[in-house]
């Protein structure tokens, strides 16, 4: 009995260590020391992998069709990213779970953005995005983190949802564009902290867009409205954001929407939504913190 016992252990062993022995290491890549083009890098990389872009302009368009991290080395403002094709993004991610930290993007045109992405629970952070058509485009993209980014000066809309869901947008410049940001047929989305400023129409827009928070933004010297709830856009909620000499500071089609005034008496009608927004924005801190000590 012994002996049988003894065999089953060992069969066991071995059979995991047999499971577990095509399974590679995430590795780390680094741009150009390994590969000259931030695009060879990706498509030469394995899911998990963490690709490191040291300083310069980069000239080209990059598909990222797998989970990774891709972060600058030092900084947004030390590795800029020129689209290298005016009809494509900079960035266009196709795949879950990435982390894209730390680049300027710029020049992408014809209706393309610095970094578009189709793609759930992504982390986009610490980017800037100028000079292109938008700066942020998620098109049908659900759970993502949008944080720290500035997405000023571009052609369109600083940030630009469509069909996108359940996204957290935290501690943004949208600021000098057209639209700052712009949601439409996207529900459920948070967006607090942003700077949506001095834009040419105006500073948050919603079209059939649905049960969304907007709170602590500072939607200021647009040239037509601050917030603009327009279609049939229902059941948002819109409190403590700062309004300052806009062309008409808000305006909405629905009464389903909630408005507060900044008053801070009014907060406690929210404690709820606010205690959870929180504990969102602490849970994005933390992770994003995680992430840049990888």
């Amino acid at each position: 009995m012994r002996c049988k016992t003894g065999k089953v252990v060992f069969l066991a062993s071995f059979l995991i260590l047999t499971a577990f022995s095509g399974v590679s290491a995430a590795k780390t890549i680094y741009v150009p020391d390994d590969y000259a083009k931030i695009q060879w890098a990706v498509s030469n990389a394995s899911t998990g992998d963490r690709i490191i872009v040291r300083e310069g302009p980069y000239s080209e368009n990059i598909f990222v069709h797998k989970s990774l991290t891709i972060k600058s080395e030092n900084g947004s403002d030390n590795c800029v990213v020129y689209s290298s094709s005016k009809y494509d993004s900079v960035f266009e991610v196709r795949a879950d779970y990435v982390n894209l930290i730390g680049f300027t993007v710029r020049n992408a045109a014809k209706g393309r953005a610095g970094i578009y992405t189709n793609a759930d629970q992504c982390n986009i952070s610490n980017n800037k995005c100028e000079n292109n058509y938008y700066g942020i485009y998620l098109y049908r993209s659900n759970g993502n983190n949008i944080t720290g980014n500035d997405c000023s000066s571009n052609r369109w809309d600083g940030i630009y949802l469509h069909g996108s869901n359940g996204n957290n947008i935290i501690g943004n410049d949208c600021s000098y564009n057209e639209e700052g940001i712009y949601l439409e047929h996207s529900n459920s989305n948070i967006i607090t902290g942003n700077d949506f400023l001095s834009n040419g129409d105006d500073g948050v827009c919603f079209s059939h867009s649905n049960s969304n928070i907007i709170t602590g933004n500072d939607c200021s010297y647009n040239n037509e409205k601050g917030i603009y709830l327009r279609d049939d856009s229902n059941r948002n909620n819109i409190y403590l954001n700062n309004f300052i000499d806009n062309a008409k500071n808000a305006a909405s089609y629905k009464l389903s929407n909630k408005w507060n005034s900044a008053k801070k008496s009014h907060m406690f009608t929210m404690a709820k939504n606010t205690q959870t927004i929180w504990e969102t924005i602490g849970a994005i801190i933390q992770a994003q913190i995680q992430i840049e000590m990888e």
